[in-house]
């Protein structure tokens, strides 16, 4: 099917994001000149309410005020999140931003955003830069300035870009005329140690980090630019490491719900520009990303995975999805009891037949006895994987195990074959679909509680089993758009419910 002239116009942009607003790092302080005069100085002021853009400011400053550059960048320990940065919401988005994550420090007068945290779309590890994003451009310089800035070619290059001058012609002038988008056209290499207007400082380092912020509505992410290279750098890091380590994707959430990433600042020496562009070395207040996770205990789980499953439970079988969310996120079997079918029967020496779609009886299931002998557990053990295996559900059986009861059960397993026994008591045939789900949700890395919470409101209780392929649709159409914003959206419906 040919792309829609849409899908065109989306496919040329560098990034493919709808932006929702920006969360600027500093702030603008006005000049001594501009200061003493009291038409900029109201002006200034109103921009500091909220009221109109510093940018809105500074034109008006100049054309009433003959003032030119009324305004000078400000390190600040705080966040700023203005209203005309907020496309949608604007002052109430704002004052929402500050309402959730506002502190009151020191002298502080009313709340600033010192600390808030972030939830990062669903990309795979190869779109990390679309996350963090960094180059070098051309800022400043007015209006007949050259926006030169830097570019990767598909085959590693970094070239120097810039967007072509419209010619006009005499009949063009006359008028308003709607041009075709004009594409970067190649000036050459990147080179900064030959580039005039990297000297002159002209074309200057600005990386962009993009994310959602928890209980914000909107459709957007939301971008924070920093001119920080090594704070552009070690945010990258950050991400590329938790990446690595949790399998190609970003934990958003910790299996109780809380936000695994917090943007925050640190003070460290680095050269800035003074007032009159002076470059000066002092130290400034830098964004650095927080982590609410551990990640050496998720790389030694992982380690531990990988060298105590059996070859054969590894095994994937058909039509079964594998979950890539590393038992790490499954800090207990406790914390893991809201998933499990609550009919469990009570440790009995009786088998447990079970029950196929058809009618008929399969094999009986012996649950193990508190003094069975080693053989008795064998064959519980081995009646539970072949009927797994029959039902193709034993890749799910085998996560499930895991993530529950922990790596190694297969060698105590009457725990796992009395819980089992007990979902097939209550679920008959349901129980390989009842665990495909419990996996998904798993992989999703969604919190388990809030998931079953919504789903009895959306769907309906548990109760035989039933309702089970429906929670998997539902799950499946709740997570189109990544497991954050599901996440965001069962919050909002069980709320909205009371």
């Amino acid at each position: 099917m040919a792309n829609s002239f849409l899908a065109d116009r989306v496919a040329t942009r560098d990034v493919q994001f709808s932006v929702g607003g920006k969360i600027r790092v500093g702030t603008k302080a006005i000049s001594k000149k501009a200061a003493e005069n009291p038409t900029a100085a109201a002006l200034y002021q109103k921009a500091l309410n909220g009221l109109i853009s510093f940018r809105e400011a500074e034109k008006e400053i100049y054309k009433s005020c003959s003032i030119s550059n009324p305004f000078y960048p400000r390190n600040t320990q705080e966040f700023h999140a203005h209203p005309w940065d907020m496309t949608t919401g604007g002052m109430a988005t704002a004052k929402h931003i500050l309402d959730l994550y506002g502190e009151i420090k020191g002298r502080d007068a009313a709340p600033k955003l010192y600390r808030f945290p972030v939830v990062f779309p669903d990309v795979q590890d190869y779109d990390l830069d679309t996350l963090v994003g960094g180059g070098l451009t051309v800022q400043g310089g007015g209006p007949e300035t050259v926006r030169y800035r830097s570019r990767y070619e598909p085959d590693g290059s970094r070239v120097c870009v810039y967007l072509p001058e419209v010619v006009r012609t005499e009949q063009t002038k006359r008028k308003v005329v709607q041009h075709v988008p004009r594409k970067p056209v190649v000036r050459g290499p990147c080179v900064p140690e030959e580039c005039e207007e990297y000297s002159f400082g002209m074309c200057k380092f600005s990386g962009t980090l993009r994310f959602y912020i928890p209980g914000i509505a909107g459709a957007g992410v939301f971008e924070l630019h920093t001119g920080s290279t090594e704070a552009a750098s070690q945010i990258y890091l950050r991400l590329s490491q938790a990446m690595k380590t949790c399998r190609g994707r970003l934990p958003n959430f910790t299996p109780d719900g809380r936000p695994v990433f917090w943007i925050s600042k640190a003070k460290v020496t680095r050269p800035y520009f003074d007032e009159n562009g002076q470059a000066k070395l002092g130290e400034q207040w830098v964004p650095q990303l927080d982590m609410e996770i551990e990640l050496p205990k998720v790389m030694w789980l992982k380690q531990q995975e990988a060298m105590l499953l059996p070859a054969a439970a590894t095994a994937p079988a058909a039509g079964s999805t594998q979950a890539v969310v590393p038992t790490a996120w499954i800090e207990s079997t406790s914390n893991d009891a809201s998933m499990v079918v609550d009919a469990t029967p009570s440790v009995s020496s009786s088998p447990v037949q079970v029950i196929e779609a058809t009618g008929q009886q399969s094999a009986s299931v012996t649950t193990h006895r508190q003094e069975g002998a080693h053989g008795q557990q064998g064959t519980s053990l081995q009646s539970m994987l072949d009927h797994a295996r029959d039902g193709g559900y034993a890749a799910d059986l085998t996560q499930w195990a895991n993530a529950r009861f922990g790596q190694g059960w297969e060698q105590e397993p009457s725990k796992v074959i009395e819980t089992w026994s007990g979902m097939v008591t209550r679920l008959g045939a349901m129980t390989g679909k009842w665990l495909q789900f419990n996996c998904e949700v798993l992989r999703l890395n969604l919190e388990q509680e809030l998931v079953l919470r919504y789903m009895k409101l959306k769907v309906g209780a548990l109760k035989d089993g039933s309702v089970i392929p429906r929670y998997i649709d539902e799950l499946k159409g709740l997570c189109a758009d990544g497991a954050s914003v599901a996440t965001e959206l069962m919050h909002a419906a069980l709320e909205n419910a009371g």
